[in-house]
C-alpha cells in the first residue's frame, strides 16, 4: 500500500472501512429478528472496551509497527500473539496450561 499510494493515510483508510462496516452491520442487525438488548452498564463497558481499546488502539499500534518496520518483520511478530495470550492468561488466572496447549504453541 505504501509503495503504490504513499500519500494515503492508512489510519484514515482503516477508520473509513470500519465506519462503513459498522453502518452495514447495524442495518443487518436491525433487519434480523432477535431479542432486545438489555443495556446494562456491563454491556456498555464491554462494548466501549471492544470499540476503543481492542480495536482503535490495536489498529493504531499495528499501523505504527507497519510504518516503522518492514512488512515481513511485522508479519512475523503476529506469530507471538498466541504465545503472549497464553502467558498473560497464565499470569492473570494463575492456571497452569494443559500440556497439549503448550505443545501446540511450539
Amino acid at each position: 500500500m505504501y509503495t503504490r499510494y504513499p500519500q494515503v493515510d492508512l489510519l484514515a483508510l482503516t477508520t473509513w472501512q470500519m465506519l462503513y462496516a459498522a453502518v452495514v452491520m447495524s442495518v443487518v442487525a436491525w433487519l434480523v429478528p432477535q431479542r432486545a438488548v438489555d443495556w446494562q452498564p456491563d454491556v456498555f463497558w464491554a462494548l466501549a472496551y471492544s470499540a476503543i481499546l481492542a480495536t482503535a488502539l490495536a489498529w493504531s499500534l499495528w499501523l505504527f509497527v507497519l510504518r516503522n518496520l518492514p512488512a515481513s518483520i511485522a508479519g512475523l511478530s503476529t506469530l507471538a500473539v498466541p504465545v503472549c495470550g497464553v502467558l498473560f492468561s497464565w499470569c492473570y488466572y494463575m492456571k497452569i496450561q494443559e500440556r497439549w496447549k503448550v505443545v501446540a504453541l511450539r
